[in-house]
Formats: structure tokens, sequence, C-alpha cells
């Protein structure tokens, strides 16, 4: 086709093809939309609203007047949706609107907020029972769900549901194709390290100072973790990774950038552990799993690359204040500053300024538009977009949930002849001060108008990557501005050729990476951040210098579709390991101090000091750790020990009674000499005492190891119980670095009492059970084992089945179920332990679950664990590690009744449970009773 031009009054440009269409479809905002459209080259004035426009948007401002408290529930864009589906309202009257369309099964994904948390139950209930309804989170009185979209007029109308959204969509902060290849500048992956760790000279810190984040615990959030057995089985995540029950992200079509920023924190910190959780499952999911990661799981740091549409650029929201209370607990806390561009660099997506009044229009009097201006640019009553932008989302500055100044926002053709897209919210005191509209393109229009009562206010209308022609710096917003979170620039690391950074103009920003500065005008409770200074004006407020450091991207990683990780998601992570590394080096550093060594030591880059694109400039690794007063140390861990009994059957197993030596090799890792080193033993288990406390250790210089030059003994109870573990703690006392510096090294040590006895089976006899298609209650399946006294060294749990198959209506499998994906199984004791072997296993190179479990063995021993299967594999024969460990139930008494509960907990796909078992294998100990010879030669 023959391209055209569209004329602008600031910048004439080429826009498109005579017979344009778009045809679009996001799965996450779950729109598709088809517009075609004629374009001619014909000189248009930029402020010229057609009377057409005018009187469409007239329809619009009407819709929103509707009284029916059950419709005002609905936000605009999903009024417009239903309006469409059911061919009446003002989607009907504008046919070329822009509207949400349902999937496949004609279902919405829907937040929906409730006026008390207490109703969840009985929404949840009814939601699934819901043809082809799904619950995606849960969380006080914050729901995620997919429903039909016949449904949603019902859902509203229950008195407990406050509103019904368009599920707010995430956005990660990677950038997969910035047309450029940065393969020279990078280590092979084969190597299994990141190009950063030479770039922020983290290999010359370590080598120098002995550190590997050892004692660290590093934690992600991110989309999912998918392929992340395949990164641990291929070497590049050496460790084990914590998540979050129910926080994998897996099977929900995400791409596992989780598992690629782990790579890279890995690649920095090998010794740290790991943890995870997906932030994709809504706003209030996301929080809770900040505040889970540091007050359940432990984490010290914490990264993410997620943002959520309507997280304000004036106050903490939700996601916000969890990131302050993690701050508060002493977590470090780094987030994507985003890649949403940069007014210096000419790629900005938002517009940052006061409400200017641009005068009424004809057909809609009593209100205005308004006038957009940037200096040495122009001035104009609509933004023209230039690139596509995931939506147009309007702030203004008044608190959130306090809103009485209505504003609303129109998607004009880039004629200015119709409405193509339009949010008109009503702000009539309780509101949030937020519009938001579908997609946006090339050259479609955006206007701003504001109702006449309505007071001028600090408007930030953000593109979501869809560049303006009139832009302004201020993009970084929500949490990754909070006051205290590290926010993160992403500097390219082929800028480094080959080696490390070194500042100045040879490593400038990305030209995408997100810039500030933050203006911030509440608390997080509604009230002024500056009370001196009242004006919601751009005068006013506080100014948040945002971000705060920049780090690394482009680097390599191992995760498929991340094989050059560009974005300031690679950055992130980079920028997390190297603060972990500083906790590392100097424990009692509080996190300000930590904060003052990564930014007083960083390379300045971009404008002289601290600026908008970089904040202090890139964080070095080597110079932050100098800064904090590192200095090389020996550092010491086990590895492996050597028990052997002293008297009993003078086996190498514990049992009760016997006396035991344990010997204990202690390596040292770090940098320096460690000297006076003596290893101290304490039980934490009743019924063991130690009776050999203390060993002496031979001096270690870095890298080598040794055992104690004694063993420590232990002694047993005779009634302690076979099968029990021992659980017991080391602490190393030593010298080691510069004088005076004395460090402590805690590890535990855990024995099993007795061996393994010949397996004894329970077969599951009852009739096929249905298992309750999305269902969070699902079913109770009892075993009865009949084992006086038999205390458990080993459990396995067997799913049977006389054929397997993979077809849809097999019936010769042991649990039948045409999307495994949706289960959560968990076994639980006559005691009450419960372990959860299955955890909606939606994993595996993407894959979504496949069907049935059949001859399918949950053994600890077993190479693959199940998030690993793929469906490919289905019926899922053969050995896995299910998602919590049998071992769990080591020592119990076997006798009495088991329960294995089954859950499905997306409804479309059910099954039963046909035929199982369980082996357990006994403990076997052999009773020793030390004999006493008393003075006179008799017992």
């Amino acid at each position: 086709m023959q391209a055209l031009t569209l004329c602008d009054s600031h910048n004439p440009a080429l826009v498109g093809d005579t017979g344009r269409m778009y045809a679009i479809a996001n799965s996450r905002w779950g729109v598709v939309c088809l517009l075609l459209a004629s374009m001619m080259c014909t000189p248009v004035r930029a402020d010229t609203i057609s009377a057409t426009a005018q009187s469409e948007m007239q329809i619009l401002l009407a819709d929103k007047a509707q009284p029916l408290a059950q419709y005002r529930k609905l936000d605009t864009g999903l009024r417009f949706a239903l309006q469409r589906l059911r061919d009446s309202g003002a989607a009907a009257q504008l046919p070329r609107l822009r509207v949400l369309a349902p999937d496949a099964r004609g279902r919405l994904q829907l937040d929906i907020a409730l006026h008390d948390a207490t109703a969840s139950p009985d929404v949840v209930a009814w939601l699934l029972a819901q043809p082809a309804a799904q619950l995606v989170s849960a969380t006080g009185s914050e729901l995620r769900a997919w429903l039909h979209w016949q449904d949603v007029a019902a859902l509203a109308s229950f008195d407990s549901v406050r509103s019904v959204r368009r599920a707010m969509p995430a956005l990660n902060g990677n950038l997969q194709a910035p047309g450029r290849s940065n393969a020279g500048a990078m280590l092979p992956k084969a190597l299994n390290i990141s190009a950063g760790v030479r770039t922020h000279r983290v290999d010359v810190a370590r080598a120098a100072l002995g550190l590997t984040g050892l004692g660290q615990k590093i934690c992600v959030l991110s989309d999912s973790v998918d392929h992340l057995g395949a990164a641990q089985s291929s070497g590049d995540i050496l460790v084990n990774v914590e998540i979050l029950p129910g926080q994998s992200g897996l099977g929900e079509g995400f791409f596992g950038e989780g598992t690629a920023m782990l790579e890279i924190v890995h690649d920095l910190a090998p010794d740290a552990r790991l943890g995870f959780a997906t932030a994709f499952t809504g706003v209030a999911s996301f929080a809770q799993n900040i505040r889970d990661l540091r007050l359940v799981a432990g984490c010290h740091v914490i990264v993410d690359d997620i943002f959520y549409f309507d997280e304000s650029p004036f106050q903490d929201g939700p996601i916000a204040q969890a990131v302050n209370d993690v701050i508060a607990d002493g977590a470090l806390y780094f987030a994507a500053s985003g890649n949403e561009g940069n007014a210096a660099n000419g790629t900005s997506s938002v517009y940052q300024g006061n409400f200017v009044d641009g005068g009424a229009l004809p057909a809609l009097p009593g209100g205005s538009v308004n006038q957009f201006s940037v200096a040495g640019i122009g001035s104009s009553n609509q933004v023209r977009v230039l690139t596509n932008g995931f939506a147009a989302a309007l702030f203004w500055s008044d608190p959130l949930g306090a809103s009485g100044n209505d504003y609303d926002v129109f998607i004009m053709s880039p004629d200015l002849l119709h409405v193509l897209d339009a949010s008109t919210e009503l702000q009539d005191g309780d509101d949030d001060p937020f519009e938001i509209t579908g997609l946006i393109f090339p050259d479609d229009r955006i206007v701003v108008w504001k109702a006449g009562a309505a007071a001028p206010r600090l408007l930030h209308l953000n593109g979501l990557r869809g560049r303006f022609n009139l832009g302004t710096d201020g993009q970084t917003k929500g949490h990754n501005a909070a006051a205290e979170a590290f926010g993160v620039a992403a500097v390219d690391v082929f800028t480094a050729a080959g080696g490390a950074f070194t500042g100045g103009a040879a490593n400038p920003v990305e030209p995408f990476s997100s810039d500030g500065p933050r203006k911030m005008f509440f608390n997080a409770n509604g009230t002024l951040l500056n009370p001196g200074n009242p004006s919601l004006l751009a005068d006013g407020g506080v100014l948040r210098v945002k971000p705060d450091i920049a780090a690394a991207d482009g680097v390599a990683t191992a995760t498929p579709g991340f094989s050059q990780f560009f974005g300031t998601s690679a950055a992130a992570p980079h920028a997390a390991a190297i603060a972990a590394l500083l906790r590392q080096a100097a424990p009692s550093a509080t996190p300000a101090q930590i904060r003052t060594a990564l930014t007083s030591s960083a390379l300045d880059i971009e404008a002289p000091g601290v600026d908008a694109l970089s904040g202090a400039g890139i964080v070095m690794a080597d110079a932050a750790l100098a800064s904090i007063g590192a200095v090389p140390v020996a550092r010491l861990h086990r590895s492996d020990f050597v028990l052997s009994a002293v008297d009993g059957d003078s086996d190498a197993v514990a049992e009760p009674g016997e006396t035991l030596d344990l010997s204990v090799r202690l390596n040292n890792t770090g940098a320096a000499l460690a000297s006076g080193i003596t290893l101290t033993l304490s039980s934490i288990t009743a019924g063991v005492e130690v009776l050999r406390v203390t060993t002496a250790y031979p001096d270690l210089a870095p890298n080598t190891s040794a055992f104690g030059t004694q063993k420590f003994r232990l002694r047993l109870a005779p009634a302690f119980p076979c099968g029990a573990d021992i659980q017991l703690q080391l602490q190393a006392n030593f010298t080691g670095g510069s004088p005076g510096i004395a460090t402590l090294a805690l590890a535990a040590i855990t024995l099993p009492v007795g061996s393994a006895g010949v397996p004894f089976e329970q077969v599951y006899a009852g009739a096929a059970v249905p298992i309750p298609d999305g269902n969070l209650l699902g079913i109770s399946v009892a075993l009865a084992v009949s084992a006086p006294g038999m205390r458990i060294s080993d459990i396995d749990l067997h799913f049977d089945g006389a054929k397997c198959s993979g077809d849809f209506l097999a019936t010769g499998v042991g649990l039948q179920h045409t999307f495994v994906g949706d289960l959560d199984i968990r076994l639980q004791s006559p005691s009450g332990t419960s372990v959860r072997l299955v955890d909606r296993p939606r994993a595996g190179a993407g894959d979504n679950g496949g069907n049935h479990f059949c001859q399918t063995v949950f053994d600890d021993a077993a190479s693959t664990a199940l998030a690993d299967a793929i469906s490919s594999g289905e019926p899922f024969s053969g050995a896995f590690r299910g998602a919590a460990p049998l071992a769990g139930f080591s020592g119990e008494n076997a006798d009495g009744n088991w329960q294995l509960r089954l859950v499905d907990t997306a409804a479309g796909d059910s099954g039963q449970l046909r035929a199982f078992r369980l082996v357990l294998r006994p403990a076997l100990c052999d009773l020793y009773v030390p004999v006493v010879l008393h003075a006179d030669g008799f017992e």
C-alpha cells in the first residue's frame, strides 16, 4: 500500500497506510480491537475536535450518569464491553469504540472488591458455582477471577460487592527487542555466569573478600518460575528456591521471567538462599506476597520487576505500603524502575503538568479540555501517540478513595472525527483519582476533560510505553518510587566493552529506562505530606529523587526467551545481589548504612551528581564494599560429617541407647586465615545428650578444610523414638581477617535414627471418588493403616492404574483428571501432620498440565520434581518428588487413619480418584542398654 502522511501542527509524521487495520490481542488486558480507517494526507489543526467527536463525547459522558447502583459498580471498560455484547447503550451507538472482548470461553478476568473480607467465602462459593468460572487469587476483601460475561451483572448485584473492574494489568520491566545484539560483550552462558559479575566488579570483590552471599536470603517477585527445574538441572541455579505456597505463577501462561532474575541473583551471590513469589495475580496478592516473603519466608533482600497500571504517582498505594512495611522490618527492597522511556532521550510516554484550561467545547458546556504544553515543543488540547502503548492512564493529585474532582480521558481518531476509546468514571467524593482506557496506537489523540466544578490538579497522563509527542519527565511511579526502596535504572552491559563499567559518558542509561523525579502529595492515609504547603499543583508536595541507582542489563541467561535479557528487570537483580554481598560483609550494618554505601560509591553517569535518569549512578560491588568498611575475612561452613558408634552394635546408624562419635569437616571459603578455631555442638532434640561439647581445629587457610582434633560424643536415651530425627546445631568461634575480627558460623546437622526395614503396603480398596470441580473444599479419602507400634523411616505414595493412557476419558488410571494442573493434593498422617505433594503443577516449558496420574510414585529420592513435568508426559507415569518432602512423616507412628485430601482449584475440568496406596518402611533400631559395672563387680 502507498504510505500517506497526516500533518500535525507540530511534527508532520508518517503515520500509516491508506487502509490501516488494527487487529490487536492482549491476553493480559483481554482486549481485541478491530478498526478500519481510511486516512488521507490532510492538514488538520491540532486543536480542532470535530462536532461529531464532541457529540460522541456527550454520549459517553451521559452514560456515566446511569442511576443503578449495580451499574455504578462496573468500571467504564467493563460497562462498554457488556453493552457491546448486548448491543445496547453507548457502545451500541458508537461502533468505532474499542471495547474489551471476552476470551474464547466467553469469560472476562475481573478484580472484585468486597466491602468486608468476611463476605469472601460466600462470593467465592458463588463464583465457583458458575460455568467456566475460575478463581485466580483471594486476598482479604480483594478477589481476582475469570467469569462468563453474562454472569457479571449478577455478581455486581451482591450487596457485599463494592466494585467489579477489569482485572488491572501489570507490566514486567523487561524489553526483549531493543534492536541490537550484545553477544560479543557477554560471557558464554555455558560458564553459568552473568556478564554483570564482571561489569560490576563482583568478581574482584568476591576474590578479595571471599564473599558468596552465604547467610543471605534473596527473594524475587516476578511473573513465574517456569523453566526453573531446567535451570537447576543445567547448573545455572545450584540451590533450592523456596516458593511461597501456591505462588509459583506456573501454568498461567507467563514466561518464566522470575527464573531469569533468579539466575542473575545466583550468578552474583551463589551461596545465598533464594525465594520466589508471583506478582501477577492482582494488586492485593502482590502486596501480600511482599509481606509474606519478609515476615514468613525471612527474606533479607527482595527484588521485583512488576508494576500495576493503577499504581498512583502521588501517594503510596497498597503495593508501596507493603514495600514500606518490609523495609521498616529491616529488609532491603529493589524494584525495576520500568522501561517506559525518559524525556532526555526523547522516549517519554508520560505527560505531567498542571491542568490548564483549554476552553469549553460547544457541544459540552460546563467543562473544559486540558491544554498540554511542553517548553520548546509546543502546546495543544490533545496529545499525539507516537508508538503503541498498553493504555492511557490518567491520575491527578487527589488522595486515593477521596476524589470529588471529576476528570475523564478520551482517545480520538487521528483526524479528531471520532472517539475510539474512553474512561469516564464518576468521581464524586469517595473515588480514586484515576481513569484508564484500553490499548493506544500510533496517531491516536488523547484528550483530557475536566467537569466544570472540578478543581485544577497536577495531572499525570501515562501512555505505558506509548510515546507522546508532548512528553515530560517523571515516569517513575508507584512502589518503585517508595521513599526507602531502590528504584533501579538500566545500563547496557555492551557499553562496558567486555570489562567493567567506567562511568561518565561511556555508560549511559538505556534510552527506554524510566526517569524521575517523583512528586508526592499524600501519606498512605491520605493526609498531606507537606502540610506547610497545601497546594495540589506542581508547586506543592514533596520531591523524591528517583530512580536511586543503575545496574546492568543486556546479559545472557539460560532461561528460554531471555537469552539476551534487556530492561530494568535485568538491572534490578544485579543491584539486589550486590546489596546481599554488603549484608554478608557487614552483618551489623543498618539498611541506611548499606544505602549510603551503595549510593555514595556509585559511578556517576548522565548529569553530574544525582540525576533523574540514573540516580546516584551505577552501583559497583568493590567500591560499595570498601565504602562500608569490608575487609578480607575467614568464613567457615560445615561440609561433610562422619558418624560412628562407640557401643551398641557398632554400625554407623544412630539407635536408641547408643553412644556415638561425630566428626565434622569445616571449610574456609573466605579470603583470610581462620585461626583459633573451636566448634561447639548442641542438641535441640530432647533425649539426646552431648557428652563432648567442644573440639579444636587446626588453622585453616582460604579454600582449605579439615576435621577437628577430637570427635564430638553424644548419647541417645534408651526411650528415644526409633525413626525420629536428631537436630544438632554447631557454632564456630574463630579469628579471621584483620586483628580483633571474630566471626561466627552456624550450621545444622540432621541425623536419622534407625535404618529402613521391609516395605509395608496399604492399598485403597474403596470405590472411585469424584473430585468436585472448582471446589476449594475438595474431598478427603481415608485410608486405615493397621501397624501398631510401627515408626516410619520412609514413605511413598502411589497412584496406580491397570492401563495408563492420556486419553480424555481414560478410566484405567489411578487418578483420572483432565487437567492435573488444577489439583492440590495433600497427605495427612494419623497424628495430624500434613504434607503437600501436588501444588497446581502447571509447569515445564510453558505447559498447562495434562491428563491423569497413572503408575505414579511420589518419592523423596526421585530425580524429577512434579513441578517440572510437562503435558507431553501425560499421564505422568514414573517417580516424582512432591511439592514438599514426605520425610515430614519420619519417626511418626504409622498406625491409624491417614487422609488423602484432593482439591480442584479451578472450574472446567474434573476427575475421580480410583486407585492409590501407601508404601511405608518401618524404622529398625537395636535398642542398646549400656552395662554399668559396680565396684563389687556385679551389675
